[in-house]
């Protein structure tokens, strides 16, 4: 054969030559001996399998590859890669490469997902060479700008520390520690990854349009799938998007952003089910909040929630806060206030009361189930009300609701089932059995299941007297669930605390969550609590000594419409009108009383998404959205210097 004059190629066949094979640094290397290794120098020859691909691809002669190499090799080596490729790039690869390294560790993609050191980082081991042991497997990346891309990850292997060095993680003995910061490549299944820039995009969906997960993996199998690429039949894996799989995305980002801004490493099992792997490390971060406060706000202060003024030829400050619940909750124990976790959202009960999903739902009756898949005892009442129960998913229920009603000669006054069979399978429900024998269902909404603020929501109420005859029971068929979402909220708009209230808005809890809030480190009790029921919550806090040196009011609204002018201790005691520090020197409210109210119309559209998540997912998911919705209001004000007043 004549010598290959790679000259007379052409410059457009040149470049792709030199960015293909760019792209799959890591490849060359992987196939060289150890003295040829080192990334910084290009080595001498090409592997045999990437010499042959590369002439195939491009319609190269035979043996022209390695020619080519030895001429181009430090141009193709300074080039950064992926960035590069074209879309006849990747058609290449697809055509020539996806198969042709099947069998082999220096498998031929465009995208090929290493470890980020190729050599061994454990302090304690005496192993310095470039590790060699490899293995790869098949995986599909879902990246923002190119789709879908089926790909390859290498894990290399320490035999002096028997480490083995994932993309995002290292494993020793059964346990998975990941590098500091975010890798560009998320892992969220054996063989899922996931762009970084997608997952933060799909976090920032998830924060300004309350777009679910579910959706979030149908808008990108809409609009990123490019199935005229790649479809299931030409990989070994389903190439679709899991809901599970995005919300990882989220779940591995978000950890690793906070152990990213705390300088730490995230460690979670290497056994186990992907849906519980990172159960503790969410639980974790949880506490964290619980005990030290949302990052970055129990010492904010701006000049919409700090005033500070002149009295007396004295400069003082006045910062307040605002109170306020959102009815959202999520499946909990069905005994009432018990706040213990359920093993999963099909549970009724927690592990401590596991043994009353044998016993009868007719509240008062403790009797056993009638058989494993009864929720009633062998009362014949109490089946014929679980029978009721079980027709409200017919969609023959309300016609026949409406005709027993005009049938029953017996007034009652029990109130009529909200739209028939779309009545919520969680809500507590009466069933009234007339002397006819007839079934009529009332229902009181689940609070937990709204997802507006307290004072848009009436429950149904219960008939104080059933009709003459009848007989009333309460039953609780589906999963009872949290009360409401309790809020501390600056009047700029910064979320400084949440609790999950279990049984109700009851305000002793409110003022139990208010002092535990204002007690982590670094926090200062604000001088002025907004709250709508401050009137109750003040009679209450009055023999507590860490509320006596706080002024506790209505908001103007709650004032000025819900309370009555005749309650002499609200009139007395809560009347914001009181502080004359709240007033501006114009006479204007200087701090925004409502603020608890406008979050709570932003945040309650996140029930339909997190109404069926168990409690570290649900207090980790809602804790992120209100760090990153705090971010987007701080942005907003300038903060000013928080120093007490002496």
């Amino acid at each position: 054969m004549a010598p290959f004059n790679f000259l007379g190629l052409g410059a457009r066949k040149l470049f792709q030559y030199a960015r293909i094979l760019s792209t799959i640094k890591h490849d060359i290397l992987l196939a060289q001996p150890q003295e040829q290794s080192i990334g910084d120098c290009p080595p001498d020859v090409l592997p045999p399998t990437i010499a042959r691909f590369i002439e195939d691809a491009l319609d190269l002669p035979e043996n022209s590859g390695q020619v080519i190499w030895d001429s181009l090799k430090s141009d193709v080596w300074g080039m950064d890669g992926l960035p590069m490729l074209v879309e006849e790039d990747y058609m290449k690869f697809k055509q020539f490469g996806w198969e042709r390294g099947l069998n082999r560790v220096n498998c031929i993609a465009a995208y090929t997902i290493y470890p980020p050191n190729n050599t061994c980082v454990n302090s304690e081991c005496t192993n310095g060479i470039i590790l060699k042991k490899a293995k790869a497997r098949r995986i599909v990346v879902y990246t923002l700008e190119n789709g879908i891309q089926p790909a390859w990850a290498v894990t290399l292997y320490c035999p002096g520390c028997n480490s083995t060095y994932h993309n995002n993680f290292v494993v020793q003995d059964t346990y998975r520690t990941y590098y500091h910061g975010i890798p560009q490549y998320i892992e969220v299944g054996e063989h899922q990854y996931v762009e970084d820039r997608l997952a933060k995009m799909w976090i920032n969906h998830m924060l300004v349009a309350w777009v679910s997960a579910t959706n979030l993996g149908k808008l990108y199998e809409m609009s990123f799938s490019r199935h005229d690429y790649v479809n299931d039949t030409d990989w070994q894996f389903v190439t679709r998007l899991s809901t599970s799989q995005v919300w990882d995305s989220f779940v591995i980002y978000s950890l690793l952003d906070d152990k990213r801004r705390a300088h730490q490493q995230l460690q979670v099992p290497n056994n186990g089910v992907q849906a519980d792997r990172f159960k503790n490390a969410m639980q974790e971060r949880n506490e964290h909040i619980i005990h030290y406060g949302q990052p970055d706000v129990v010492n904010h202060a701006c000049d919409k929630c700090l005033r500070i003024y002149e009295k007396d030829g004295e400069i003082r400050e006045c910062q307040t806060v605002v109170g306020d619940g959102v009815c959202m909750g999520r499946p909990c124990c069905g005994v009432f206030a018990c706040t213990k976790n359920l093993e999963n959202n099909r549970h009724q009960f927690c592990g401590d009361h596991f043994s009353k999903h044998y016993e009868c739902a007719i509240q008062g009756c403790d009797a056993p189930t009638s058989g494993d898949a009864s929720k009633t005892c062998v009362n014949e009442e109490h089946k014929k009300i679980e029978q009721k129960y079980t027709e409200k998913g017919s969609s023959l229920f309300l016609f026949k609701e409406r005709s027993q009603k005009w049938q029953d000669r017996q007034p009652t006054s029990v109130e009529e089932s909200a739209g028939g069979p779309n009545v919520d399978r969680e809500d507590l429900e009466w069933y009234e059995i007339n002397q006819q024998g007839n079934i009529h269902v009332g229902a009181q909404q689940n609070l937990g299941n709204i997802g507006e603020d307290n004072d848009t929501v009436e429950p149904l109420k219960c008939p104080e007297k059933p009709a003459a005859g009848s007989r009333v029971f309460k039953a609780q068929f589906g999963c009872r669930r949290t009360s409401d979402e309790q809020f501390l909220i600056r009047p700029c708009g910064v979320i400084y605390a949440r609790a999950t209230m279990y049984g109700m808005e009851a305000v002793s809890n409110v003022l139990r969550f208010t002092q535990n809030a204002f007690s982590v480190p670094g926090a200062r009790k604000p001088a002025h609590i907004f709250y709508d029921s401050n009137c109750l919550a003040r009679q209450q806090a009055e023999k507590n000594p860490w509320f006596q040196d706080i002024g506790m009011y209505v908001d103007v609204w709650h004032f000025k419409n819900k309370h009555k002018e005749s309650h002499e201790y609200c009139q007395r005691y809560c009347n914001p009108i009181n502080a004359p520090e709240l007033l501006d020197e114009e006479g204007k409210w200087y701090f925004n009383s409502s603020a608890a109210e406008q979050h709570n119309a932003w945040f309650g559209r996140y029930l339909p998404i997190c109404r069926d998540m168990l409690p570290e997912k649900y207090d980790f998911f809602l804790d992120e959205m209100c760090r990153l919705r705090n971010i987007e209001i701080l942005k907003l004000y300038i903060p000013i210097c928080y120093k007490a007043i002496v």
